[in-house]
């Protein structure tokens, strides 16, 4: 597939401060490839590890978007979510919806 090869060479080619970058692609393309989809466990594993060293909201979102459920399995994703939720509606929105995980926020 064409597309698995242009993301194999972004995926080479993006740096660890290329976040931004590496968030767009994770929540426009790689959210919609398959589950099973070795080139998306490997975009996903690599952005989780970013979102925990920098807890950058967007890719935490993007992150939480894309694994859904599953993203309840990551106990530190999660946790960082939930903080950042506490001062924020659309963390909140995401969690809910995504997780079906209900944080109120302060304020």
């Amino acid at each position: 597939m064409q597309v698995e090869g242009v993301l194999n060479a972004w995926f080479a080619k993006a740096k660890d401060d290329d976040i931004d970058f590496l968030d767009f692609v994770l929540f426009k393309v790689i959210k919609y490839l398959p589950e099973n989809n070795s080139i998306r466990k490997q975009w996903i594993d690599r952005c989780v590890e970013l979102a925990l060293n920098v807890e950058h909201p967007s890719l935490i979102e993007s992150l939480i978007l894309t694994l859904k459920q599953e993203a309840l399995k990551n106990s530190k994703l999660v946790a960082i979510a939930s903080k950042l939720a506490k001062d924020s509606k659309q963390m909140q929105r995401v969690l809910l919806n995504a997780c079906d995980l209900k944080i109120n926020g302060e304020g």
